[in-house]
């Protein structure tokens, strides 16, 4: 698919000593997870975009990690030096780091049916989404032809779907914050991801 869209894509993202790290502290620490009801969007707020035939939220569980902590510490150093290594973007902050888990749904048609589109920031500044795939799955990411812009409306009837990204372990993404997107459900696999915010100098 063509588009015009600042979104970067990296293969083996991490290092394998890194990776085997971030896996383990998913796997084996003991973080706070939260159930999320709809992934994407309030389930209140939503409820305009929610009414299309062509959405449908999913649950998921998500951890937020506590940057008073030494798992936040391990995995903000890492995602800023590889950010910073493998590409031209330099992090001055980051706003949030999230583990999320999402199992999978039988009876979800990802063919049909995906998530809420959305930005997780409302401006149109400097900041940019780290996306980490902890596994491989059939629940794309998908980008829509809008950008966030101050003052003007989200109208979904105008949302078109420009690009997929296929889920595929240690691959990371990253894109203005700005973009609208959402995420899919697999049939089959469990989704797991790392998902950061940080605002670029």
């Amino acid at each position: 698919m063509k588009h015009n869209l600042n979104i970067i894509e990296l293969e083996n993202f991490f290092p394998a000593i890194i990776q085997q790290q971030i896996n383990r502290l998913f796997y084996n620490s003991d973080p706070k997870w939260r159930l999320q009801e709809t992934v994407s969007i309030d389930k209140d707020a939503g409820k305009p975009w929610l009414e299309h035939n062509n959405i449908k939220e999913a649950t998921a569980f998500t951890w937020v990690v506590d940057k008073d902590t030494k798992d936040y510490q391990f995995v903000s150093s890492n995602v800023k030096h590889f950010i910073e290594f493998k590409t031209d973007n330099k992090v001055e902050k980051f706003s949030r780091i999230l583990f999320g888990y999402m199992p999978p749904d039988p009876s979800y048609d990802n063919e049909k049916y995906h998530m809420t589109p959305h930005v997780d920031f409302k401006t149109d500044g400097k900041w940019r989404n780290f996306l980490y795939y902890l596994n491989d799955n059939d629940a794309c990411t998908l980008f829509f032809n809008q950008v966030f812009k101050k003052d003007v409306p989200e109208n979904y009837e105008k949302q078109e779907i420009v690009y997929k990204i296929k889920p595929v372990k240690n691959k990371a993404v990253i894109f203005d914050s700005s973009i609208y997107h959402a995420g899919n459900v697999s049939n089959v696999d469990k989704r797991l991801i790392l998902n950061a915010h940080f605002l670029a100098k």
